[in-house]
């Protein structure tokens, strides 16, 4: 009597475990992200290239380079030229002119020399040669930073499309999930692993 109390229970179960209890399997896959970020970036530059103000990068690199260097040695030569003059300045006070090269100490408690530097230093700056070299490399600095602002630009654009192209290969393939392989999988029951990242750049490349 009790068995046949218990049947229709267990048929109950039975039949709510074939029911509700199966889990349909998810079809997933892989893609190398790296891989497909570098396509999608070599597509976004090649569809968005920089303006002519900003074409000639290589070009600005070496002669903003070259500015630093010539404003360096004309610094350097202008520094050395005052100092010599200032050591023989009628008009400098005689205990500087004394103290220059010396560790001799002014009335503020300064090396002497410090404040013959200080004075070269601050006429060197007001050249007008170096003046307008760095007026060009601020107008060279300017390029680059709108370099910058535009690469970045280029990069968030290049991420979307990552994101875009995966889904879009995703939906046409029926995967339900795609995960990056470069990041750690933790568990993988059946340890079975699809890589479409070559179907995602190909989708990439004519989408």
């Amino acid at each position: 009597m009790k068995t046949l109390k218990i049947l229709p229970i267990c048929l109950l179960l039975v039949a709510c475990n074939g029911q509700f209890g199966a889990k349909p399997a998810v079809l997933w896959a892989v893609e190398k992200k790296s891989e497909v970020l570098s396509a999608a970036r070599d597509r976004v530059r090649k569809d968005n290239p920089y303006p002519a103000a900003l074409a000639n990068a290589t070009q600005d690199r070496q002669n903003l380079e070259l500015l630093r260097k010539q404003i360096s040695e004309l610094r350097q030569t202008a520094m050395a030229r005052c100092m010599a003059l200032q050591t023989r300045d009628s008009d400098m006070h005689p205990t500087e002119a004394a103290a220059v090269g010396s560790s001799r100490m002014t009335s503020a408690g300064l090396p002497a020399n410090y404040m013959v530097t200080l004075r070269c230093a601050k006429a060197s700056d007001g050249d007008q040669l170096i003046l307008d070299l760095q007026g060009r490399m601020a107008g060279l600095d300017s390029l680059e930073e709108q370099r910058r602002r535009f690469d970045q630009d280029l990069y968030k654009r290049a991420e979307q499309v990552v994101l875009d192209s995966t889904a879009g290969y995703a939906r046409t393939k029926g995967y339900q999930l795609v995960v990056n392989s470069e990041s750690a999988v933790l568990f993988n029951e059946t340890k079975t692993v699809l890589d479409v990242t070559d179907g995602v750049i190909d989708f990439l490349n004519t989408h």
